[in-house]
């Protein structure tokens, strides 16, 4: 592999078929980026992101692949709303929502950043072999983006923070996501 980054897109259309073609796209891409190692958490991530946009968004997404220092799997949707996952004490009353969470468990770092057409959810993964393998990316830590406090950014977004535009921020369930 050259120290390039690969990066490869697929759309994908608003509907629950869209999950299992999502994971067959990331399984395949990382079998010929000779990253097989990361199959497992990458298909289990992009799962969960997919039908989130799927169930919740309603619109046609793209899912995309980034391999450079780190592993980027990310899905953009067409909705705009950018809301803050459910505290603990309130998402263990509702009876679905816990994607983000098996996101959070298997990822080095996830996130939300406006698109100028929506949003993007993205979990990164280390790459085989180096040194930043920590998972367990806490979904409820809020972090600055590029040192302004920006609450609109949502997840452990040390490294890789995306600042978002102005536009309304409340609390919801990670369904609206």
């Amino acid at each position: 592999m050259t120290n390039d980054p690969l990066e490869r897109r697929l759309s994908l259309a608003k509907d629950l078929s869209s999950v299992t073609v999502g994971r067959h796209f990331v399984r395949d891409t990382l079998v010929e980026w000779q990253l097989a190692a990361l199959i497992e958490d990458a298909e289990l991530g992009a799962s969960e992101l997919v039908a989130n946009a799927v169930r919740h968004a309603g619109t046609d997404l793209v899912l995309s692949i980034r391999a450079d220092a780190e592993i980027v799997v990310t899905i953009e949707d067409g909705r705009r709303e950018l809301c803050r996952p459910l505290s603990p004490a309130t998402a263990s009353l509702v009876d679905h929502g816990r994607g983000l969470s098996i996101v959070a468990a298997i990822s080095q770092d996830w996130g939300i950043r406006a698109t100028p057409h929506g949003k993007a959810v993205w979990f990164t993964l280390a790459r085989p072999g180096s040194d930043d393998k920590d998972h367990d990316a806490d979904i409820f830590e809020m972090h600055p983006g590029h040192g302004v406090s920006d609450p609109r950014v949502t997840g452990q977004a040390r490294k890789t923070a995306d600042r978002t535009k102005p536009g309304d921020r409340r609390e919801c369930s990670e369904s609206a996501i």
